[in-house]
């Protein structure tokens, strides 16, 4: 039941049509889109050691690349119905 105070509201979808959930994946780390799809045929420790640090650094280092790649993977995401993620970022609080 919907109060008149809160700030909810009714949507009634049309007929034959269906609301579907959104996708939502447990984490991203989101400096490691830099290198989507690299070296999968490499053991997790050394693919680490190779892509997923390496891109942490290059995202520390330069706040605007940080913003286009976050940024174009926020749309990518949406694009293909995912609605809740919780993102990692990396230390620096300027290329978050």
């Amino acid at each position: 039941m919907l109060d008149a105070s809160s700030n909810a509201s009714l949507h009634v979808l049309p007929k034959y049509s269906f609301m579907m959930p959104t996708f939502c994946d447990l984490h991203l780390h989101a400096p490691q889109t830099l290198y989507l799809g690299t070296g999968l045929h490499l053991p997790l420790m050394e693919w680490l050691s190779r892509y997923a640090y390496n891109a942490e650094m290059r995202i520390d280092k330069d706040p605007q690349l940080a913003h286009r790649v976050y940024e174009r993977l926020v749309k990518k995401l949406i694009e293909h119905g995912t609605g809740a993620a919780l993102f990692f970022g990396t230390i620096r609080k300027e290329s978050k």
